[in-house]
Parts: structure tokens; sequence; C-alpha cells
């Protein structure tokens, strides 16, 4: 039984690369079709081109064997001019000087080992438009699209604060980017039957419920198929990006990559970070898709292949997008990231990031001193090291004793404010002693490396210090151990 099994994916995936290649045939075939013409060039241009006389005949007519300038041959003291052979229109091209091709040869090199350390980032361009009768503004990235032209290449994703409510209304919540377009009409019609106050709850059971059914054998062969006949026509035409579409509907039909395809959409709409999830995901396909098929032959370099339905919504409507903006807050700057980008990159080991706010100063001197010392050759593993470095700094204050280090060093100095009266200090004290304990310390410390990993630390720090401190107004209403409003966490 578990021998077919293993028998059904590779056939799959055989299935899927067959596909591809028959595609890519067949559309090499029309472009051939397409090209097969008689040579443009015909005689009445190749006269025009060799109207004039031919290299060897100008040299002939002036017996040189290399042209010289106006002046003549000074030997003889008689202005000889150099009859020049009229160049065609290719040669017409004008060419970079030496010089030119040096800077940009120079150029290059600097490129592409640009420093990865975490320098202050350049303000992105971007225009504003309107969106809606409204005229609220919204930022619009002016960088290229990667997107093919049938992917929402329009959607407006505004900005909105993050929330820990899986049930949060419909404006935050962004429509799925893994349902196609008449299963998410099917979503709108059930959950409108429902009064506004209850509509969440059959959105995420829906949801929920469209992403198992993808998990199960044979049962997830309906819709792949059905965005398989929609690319078809477009693939044969030659069309990369639907020839990938389809090899990637093929692909997910394999119980285990459905699993974690749709598990994964799950976990990041259950958490509320739909869009951070997405753009690794696509970043993660891109990557495997350029590795995998480097000659283009399947794909356009730089596509996902995403989403896997031309009929997907986007993420936004231009209706809502307005109101999801204007209702958005903005997270508050952390003093101590002075070099923290703002630019949605989901790539953990971007060159721009910000340092940790929860390392005491000497654990935190000690990586920059490493980063600032860091060989050029090695450059581009700068990241690598830094996000190591951290994420085991992090996993040392989980394990019990090894975590109590670092509270003490923070705790003496709080007791001492303490005595004098300082409420601050005894909140301090008491949030160092809770992070000894060993569930606090994996709660607070494995979110703190999921925010790092996500690329969204100052979001999920800002709502960190706000929890802690609903929690403290909660548990010390009189402010006895703690100021009011404050969380007593960096």
């Amino acid at each position: 039984m578990g021998s077919s099994k293993y028998v059904g994916y590779v056939g799959g995936v055989a299935v899927a690369v067959g596909v591809g290649a028959a595609m890519a045939a067949a559309a090499q075939g029309t472009a051939n079709a397409d090209t097969d013409k008689p040579d443009s060039r015909g005689s009445a241009d190749s006269s025009q081109v060799d109207a004039g006389p031919k290299k060897s005949e100008a040299r002939a007519a002036t017996g040189r064997t290399r042209p010289q300038s106006r002046l003549g041959d000074k030997s003889e003291g008689i202005a000889a001019p150099v009859t020049k052979p009229p160049t065609s229109t290719l040669a017409s091209v004008a060419k970079p000087t030496a010089a030119a091709f040096e800077a940009a040869q120079v150029e290059k090199v600097q490129g592409l080992f640009a420093s990865t350390r975490r320098t202050p980032p350049t303000t992105a361009a971007v225009t504003t438009g309107t969106t809606g009768t409204t005229g609220t503004a919204i930022a619009v990235d002016t960088a290229p699209s990667t997107k093919s032209a049938t992917t929402q290449a329009d959607a407006t994703t505004p900005s909105v604060p993050w929330s820990p409510n899986p049930l949060r209304p419909m404006p935050p919540e962004p429509a799925p980017n893994d349902m196609p377009g008449p299963v998410w009409d099917l979503e709108q019609a059930v959950v409108n039957a429902f009064p506004d106050i209850l509509q969440p709850v059959p959105r995420e059971v829906f949801e929920a419920g469209y992403r198992a059914t993808q998990m199960i054998p044979w049962v997830n062969i309906i819709v792949p198929f059905v965005n398989i006949g929609t690319n078809l026509p477009a693939a044969l035409a030659g069309d990369k990006n639907a020839t990938q579409r389809i090899i990637n509907n093929l692909i997910v039909t394999i119980q285990p990559v459905a699993i974690a395809y749709y598990g994964y959409n799950e976990i990041a709409d259950l958490l509320n970070v739909e869009q951070l999830a997405l753009d690794l995901q696509t970043w993660a396909i891109t990557t495997a898709w350029d590795v995998l098929d480097p000659f283009q032959l399947l794909h356009n370099r730089g596509q996902s292949g995403l989403p896997l339905s031309t009929t997907t919504p986007p993420a936004y409507p231009p209706a809502t997008a307005a109101v999801a903006l204007a209702s958005a807050t903005t997270p508050k700057a952390s003093t101590a990231t002075p070099n923290a980008t703002t630019v949605t990159d989901p790539n953990p080991f971007r060159a721009d990031d910000p340092w940790p706010t929860t390392m005491p100063d000497a654990v935190l001197a000690t990586e920059q001193s490493v980063l600032a010392a860091w060989p050029a050759p090695l450059e581009p593993l700068a990241p690598l090291f830094r996000e190591a470095y951290e994420a085991v700094y992090r996993a040392s204050q989980i394990v019990p004793w090894v975590n109590v280090v670092v509270p003490v060093t923070n705790i003496l100095p709080a007791l001492a404010q303490a005595f004098q009266g300082d409420r601050s200090g005894a909140q301090v004290t008491i949030n160092q002693l809770l992070l000894t304990t060993a569930p606090l310390a994996l709660l607070y410390w494995g979110f703190d490396e999921l925010a790092d990993l996500l690329n969204n630390e100052e979001t999920a720090a800002t709502t960190r210090q706000t929890l802690v401190a609903s929690l403290w107004d909660s548990l010390d209403p009189a402010g006895l151990l703690h100021v009011p409003g404050q969380s007593g966490i960096a």
C-alpha cells in the first residue's frame, strides 16, 4: 500500500515535468513557425550597405595598410586625405570609450560586493494615488513589478497593524491568495448570510474547510485541473507564465506538497501574517524555479507562478483598501534601532536588519564588533552569521539555569531603583524573574525569533509591549508595583 502511494507521488512529478516539457516543445515550434521567414536583409539592403568602397579598396587607393590622419604622411610633407568607407547602420552605433567601459565594469564589481552590513536605508521612491471617491492617499511602490499580467498587479496592499485576533473584521483581513474566484464568491455569499458581528466565524471556517479539502487525495485534483484548463491555451501559445502555473497546479496535487502549501497558508491566516507569509512563500518558490530551470525553458526568471488561479481576487479590493488604510495606525518607531527599515522584505538575511532591542549591550556590542571586522571576501556570509548569532542567544535564554545570568544582571540595578521607591524598578525586577521560568522564556524568546525571521521586529515589539502593559494594568490596577501604562520590557 505504501509503495503504491509513493509511486503515485513520483508519477505526479513525472506528469508535471512531462507536461511542461511538451508545452515547451510546442511553444518552441510555434516560435519557429512565426520566425521561419526569408532573411529580411534583401539584395536592396545589401546594395545600400555595399554601395561605398570596401576597406581593401580604400587601403589600395591610399597605398597604406592603416588609416592616417587628415594631415597625411609627415615624411612626404603632403596632405593625403584618406577615403573613409561608409559605415552600415549597425556600425554607426556609438561605441563606449575605454574610460566609460572601465567605469561601467568597476560599478558592476562594486555592486557585486556591496556591503551587507546594516546601514541606514535610503528612502524608496513612491508615488501617491487615490482610491475611490474619498480622496484617501495610498503610497504605491513605483518599482517594476515582477508579477505577470494575469496576477493582481493592480492590487493595493494597505499597511494595517497586526492583530492577534484571527476573527478580526474583513477590511483588515485580506482575501485568501490560494482560492479561485468562484470559490471566493461562494464564500462571500455564505458569509453575507450572517450578521456583521458574526461574519468572521463562518469566514474562517469556510477558508479552513476549503484548505482541508485541498489536502485530500483525489478530491484535490478538481481545482487544479480547472486552473490547468484555463491556462492551457496560453501555454500552448508560448506563454511561459501559463506553463509555470500549470506545473505548479500539477505539483500541488501531490499530498505532501498540498499539506505543506495549504497548511502554511492556514497558519498564516490564523496568525494574521498573510502578507509576510505570502512574500516569503513567493520568494522561496521563485528561487526554487530559478535554480531548477536556469535556462528558463518552462518559466520566466523571477516569477513564482502564484497564485495558482488566474481568477484569485486581490488581497484588498480598491473599495476596502482606503478604509483599511484609514483605520491603520503607524507603529511606534524604536529609538534603539535607528537603522531599521520600513520596507517589507521577506528575506530573513536582508542586509538592512534592525539590531535586537532585547539583547544586553555587551552581547550586542560583540555582535557589532564581529560584523564590523568581517572580511570583505566573505561579505555575503555576514547575514548568515548575524542571524545565527541572534538565534543562538535567544535559544540560550530558554535553557534552564543558563537563562538566569542575564536576568540577574538586569535585576540588580532595578532593585536599587525599587528600594528608592521607583515602581518601574520593581516592575522590571518582577519581569526578569518571570523570564527565568521555562514556559514564559520559551514564549518570550520564541516570539522574538519568529518576528526576526519574518522581518516584523518593530511591529511585534510594539504589540508585545502593549499586551504586557495591559496585563500589568489588569493585575495591578492600583499601580503598587508598576507604572500604569508601561510594560517594563524593552
